[in-house]
Formats: C-alpha cells, sequence, structure tokens
C-alpha cells in the first residue's frame, strides 16, 4: 500500500518544494539499508524571510522604503529587468532586516539535535552522537528539478538530514486584529512573531549512479497561529530578551510539533 504525502513549505523561493508525490512507506523505503549517514545540514537557519505585513505602514519605514503593496504580493509582480532587479532588492532586504530581527539563535542546532535521533529511530537506524555529521559552512543542498543531493559525499545506504530551513518573521495575525484594523491592514502597530520551517529528509543512492536522490521528505514547525509570543517590532529592536522570548517558543513548538509528526509516522512503520 502506497502513502500520499504534500510537501508544502513557506518560501518557495527558497526551499525546495517536493509537490504532491506517491511516496513508498517508509518500511519499504528502508530495506536493504546497512549504513546510515546522519546530517545536521546548518548550525543556524538556512535562510530569513518576512511574511505578511502591511508594506506601506510597516516594512516600508524599516525596510529601505517598499512599495504601499502588501508584502504578500509585493514579489514577483514587476516586469522587465528593472523589475526584477527591485524584486532581488526587497528580498535581499526583507532577509536582512528579518536576520537583524532575530540575531544570534541556537534554534539550529538545538532543533536538530532533538530530531535527528527520533528521525533515525522512525526509520530503524541505530542512533549515535559520535556519527552525527554536523554541516557548517559548507551546507548540502537539493537540486530542485531532479532531487539530487548536493554537497554531500558519503558511502552510506540511507542519508538521513534534518535542518531548520526558515524562519519567518511575520504579524501575529488573528481575526480580532483583522476587525480591529478593518480588514485594511492598516497603519496601527504590528505585533510579530516567528514561523519556523523545519525539513527532515531521506536520501538513497540513485540507481543512475549519479550519487543521492530524495525519497521522503517532511515538513514541520509553528506558524503564526501557533505561536502565542509577540512583540511590537520597537520593542523587538529595543530588547533581544524579547525576540530570545519568541525564539525560545519558537524552538520549544518547533521540536514538539516535529515530535509528534514522527510519533505518528513511527505508528504507520
Amino acid at each position: 500500500m502506497r502513502t500520499w504525502i504534500c510537501s508544502s513549505f513557506l518560501v518557495t523561493a527558497v526551499i525546495t518544494l517536493t509537490g504532491c508525490a506517491s511516496t513508498p512507506p517508509i518500511a519499504q523505503l528502508s530495506q536493504g539499508t546497512h549504513k546510515v549517514a546522519l546530517v545536521q545540514n546548518g548550525t543556524v537557519p538556512l535562510s530569513y524571510t518576512t511574511g505578511v505585513v502591511d508594506a506601506a505602514s510597516f516594512w516600508s519605514q524599516y525596510g529601505g522604503g517598499m512599495s504601499g503593496a502588501p508584502v504578500a504580493v509585493a514579489v514577483g509582480n514587476t516586469m522587465g529587468a528593472a523589475g526584477r532587479s527591485e524584486e532581488i532588492s526587497q528580498a535581499a532586504q526583507k532577509r536582512d532586516l528579518a536576520r537583524t530581527l532575530v540575531g544570534d539563535t541556537d534554534i539550529a542546532p538545538v532543533v536538530n539535535a532533538a530530531l535527528l535521533p527520533q528521525l533515525a529511530r522512525v526509520w530503524g537506524a541505530g542512533y549515535e552522537q559520535a556519527r552525527v555529521i554536523t554541516l557548517a559552512e559548507k551546507l548540502a543542498s537539493v537540486e530542485p528539478q531532479t532531487l539530487r543531493l548536493q554537497g554531500l559525499q558519503s558511502d552510506a545506504d540511507l542519508i538521513l538530514m534534518v535542518e531548520v530551513a526558515n524562519i519567518n518573521v511575520t504579524q501575529k495575525f488573528s481575526l480580532g486584529s483583522a476587525v480591529a484594523s478593518g480588514v485594511t491592514f492598516g497603519a496601527g502597530k504590528k505585533a510579530l512573531t516567528t514561523e519556523v520551517t523545519v525539513l527532515m529528509r531521506a536520501f538513497k543512492p540513485d540507481p543512475a549512479g549519479t550519487g543521492y536522490k530524495q525519497v521522503w521528505a517532511r515538513s514541520c514547525g509553528p506558524n503564526y497561529t501557533t505561536m502565542k509570543t509577540a512583540y511590537y517590532i520597537d520593542d523587538l529592536r529595543q530588547s533581544t530578551a524579547k525576540m530570545a522570548q519568541i525564539l525560545d517558543e519558537a524552538k520549544a513548538q518547533s521540536i514538539d510539533r516535529c515530535s509528534r509528526l514522527l510519533a505518528g509516522l513511527s505508528k504507520q512503520t
């Protein structure tokens, strides 16, 4: 019996989309496995983005003078070379702003270390901390079209990888806040929180002899609807402790939500 999965991630421009695919169950994919490589891909989040916040009243003040269209639709609506150049510039501004607000965080090593043993257990692989490969400066990546693994060499039959793929700084939106602002994303203050995308992947040798190919993937993590902690941007700029509170909750939720996903998979194998 085959199980259906659909991997959809928060930031399509940064994270490889695997799309919806019919994937054999883990019990079938793990057959014939003798040597397993366990990989923590990155010691920091691999990308930083900003989410849905009114650009005219918010990001334009802090993000370098963006246009008045909402951030969610501002990217990708321009045409021609000038439009593409502006789009790249805006993406860089939003990335840098998010990275500045987040600052130094141990979310990647903590989340990766908590989830990798659980991922190994689901796949029936033994776990030893001493065998874990931690990539820091030279990261692994997946080629979007072929799903081939790049940047990592191994002789293992199976590679299991965990990464904190993205931190998204976004408005803590709710129905109440929408009603209060007339559902216009107006010029009122915006309380911010973070969303985290964790990716767990499995790779096996490509029968074509071209390295490793992704055979399984899941994404998990908190979003603005599950996060409770949020502060105004001025508070976050003035107090690293407030951002640390948001990140502490995001860290805990990432581990909890991904652990529950893995627990559910354990019952299926």
